[in-house]
């Protein structure tokens, strides 16, 4: 058994053999063994936006008529996007593909750092899923935030962070619930008021000015984003499934808010022997764990509020893996073994359900859930954590000493 710092090398040989295998079979034979449907053409996503390029090159709208060439997606991203792509010429094949190509490099070389740093054969697993796989056939560019993301969590910088953060959220809008990472949770609050306030108002305030500059345009795009129940998550995909399937549910989302502000305040009441059942005031190490800690932040955020308020492609289950280093540095091994195992079935529909039918979409549906309401829990217990680290530190006179 091949030993945990050979992991990121594991990635990069299945990365390759997947490229390879493109090259020798085409781009539709290797994705279809993976069990990833494709969809139109190669990078069927960001040929919506260069199919918006020509459009508005042509004189069109392409919120209102966006089929050029193979494309039959109307234009949903936010303006800063097409702004985006005018500028480097999506029009252009060449220009296109070139963009593609340094998109997925350095998608490959942010996966391979964040095993580098966090090598466990649960992210692993879970960066060769289906869903970790299918913004790369998409390139959708919820990729390009995910990077940013990552990139903010290795930084230390008081303000290089806030600025990643800030960008994501300008690029699309959920990424701003990211936000809640930034607030004073481990330690310093008396510098509350000065340095961090600062770095907090880098972020939200030009994301701010963007959101009333183009909202009008940003929430019309948002609203010509086609929902999906399959190789999707989300409370909308939940009521349509039992709709679908079962039976007509009146009122089958609220039913579903009301439950998870049930299960919320029972979890608030339980969190100090949650904490302690499942080890969250306890970390093993004192070293690294903040990084862990602000990436659980990020990453847990981004799902339990996009579980809760849209339908989303499985793609976006890509800022789940933020949060894989913070669960398995947890004391207990069986909050460690029950999220490894929902992480990996929540991340490949389309294997489960190519191997065992509906039941696997069963199953895959129950994981992203369970997954769900697991780290909805683990936000609300999570200042326990924090405070207890905060208080077992040695205190500095620098802010970002234990950033």
């Amino acid at each position: 058994m091949a030993k945990a710092k050979w992991i990121p090398a594991i990635y990069l040989m299945a990365c390759a053999a997947l490229w390879a295998a493109i090259a020798v079979f085409g781009w539709n034979a290797p994705w279809q063994a993976l069990q990833i449907r494709v969809f139109q053409q190669e990078f069927s996503d960001l040929r919506t936006s260069q199919a918006a390029v020509i459009a508005l090159k042509m004189g069109l709208d392409p919120t209102v008529n966006n089929a050029i060439g193979a494309n039959d997606s109307l234009y949903n991203h936010p303006p800063i996007l097409l702004s985006i792509a005018l500028l480097l010429r999506f029009d252009l094949e060449w220009a296109f593909l070139t963009f593609a190509t340094v998109s997925i490099a350095l998608f490959t070389y942010v996966n391979w750092l964040w095993l580098r740093r966090n090598p466990s054969w649960t992210l692993l697993l879970a960066t060769l899923s289906g869903a970790a796989l299918l913004p790369i056939e998409r390139l959708n560019n919820d990729m390009h935030i995910y990077m940013l993301l990552v990139a903010a969590t290795l930084s230390n910088h008081y303000i290089v962070r806030p600025m990643l953060l800030g960008v994501s959220a300008i690029l699309k809008i959920f990424p701003a619930v990211a936000f809640l990472a930034l607030l004073p949770w481990r330690s310093h609050f008396r510098n509350w008021p000065t340095l961090m306030m600062t770095a907090t108002a880098v972020a939200i305030g030009p994301f701010l000015f963007y959101l009333a500059l183009d909202w009008s345009y940003i929430f019309k795009a948002i609203s010509l984003t086609e929902r999906g129940a399959a190789s999707a998550y989300g409370v909308w995909v939940n009521h349509f499934l039992v709709e679908e399937r079962f039976m007509p549910l009146p009122y089958g989302q609220q039913i579903q808010y009301v439950a998870y502000l049930l299960f919320a305040a029972m979890i608030f009441r339980a969190r100090k022997p949650l904490a302690r059942w499942a080890g969250v005031d306890m970390p093993r190490s004192t070293d690294g764990l903040g990084r862990h800690e602000f990436a659980f932040l990020i990453g847990a955020s981004i799902y339990v509020f996009t579980y809760l308020v849209s339908a989303n492609w499985d793609y976006r289950m890509i800022f789940t893996l933020l949060a894989v280093p913070y669960f398995l540095s947890l004391e207990n091994r069986a909050v460690r073994a029950a999220f490894s195992s929902l992480l990996i079935l929540a991340l490949n529909y389309y294997i489960l359900v190519g191997a065992l039918g509906n039941l696997g979409g069963a199953i895959n549906i129950a994981a992203k859930l369970g997954l769900h309401l697991m780290m909805l829990a683990a936000l609300i217990i999570a200042p326990l954590h924090l405070q207890a680290r905060a208080q077992a530190q040695v205190q500095t006179r620098d802010p970002l000493a234990n950033a």
